[in-house]
């Protein structure tokens, strides 16, 4: 996300409202394995949550943390009454994108280009 995306969607820093942050931490040690970022965008008269960012740290993933955090993050959407989650993310961030499929989440937009 660029600055200025920043700088538009979180135009009150952390006190933006509509705007969630947490630290995910490991239930048993209490150890931070990552973070979480998500945010409620009104847009066509519709309500839904954009995930801007989920990040589990390099020697926590493949543990099931990141499955684990998108089923609450599902919880939480419904107690909100929303019913969609939607969220960006770089072709080549494999890991991300396998994880994304297996939780049941699909493409609906494709970017592509050509280096020359």
């Amino acid at each position: 996300m660029s600055r200025q995306s920043y700088d538009q969607v979180l135009s009150e820093g952390l006190a933006t409202p509509n705007q969630s942050f947490y630290s995910i931490r490991d239930q048993a040690t209490g150890a931070k394995v990552g973070s979480m970022w998500y945010g409620v965008r009104h847009q066509g008269g519709r309500a839904t949550i954009v995930l801007y960012d989920l990040v589990i740290l390099k020697e926590y993933r493949r543990k099931g943390y990141g499955a684990q955090v998108l089923r609450l993050l599902e919880e939480r959407v419904k107690e909100l009454g929303l019913d969609e989650i939607r969220l960006y993310v770089f072709g080549h961030n494999h890991p991300a994108r396998a994880l994304y499929k297996k939780t049941g989440y699909v493409a609906t937009s494709l970017t592509m280009v050509r280096r020359l």
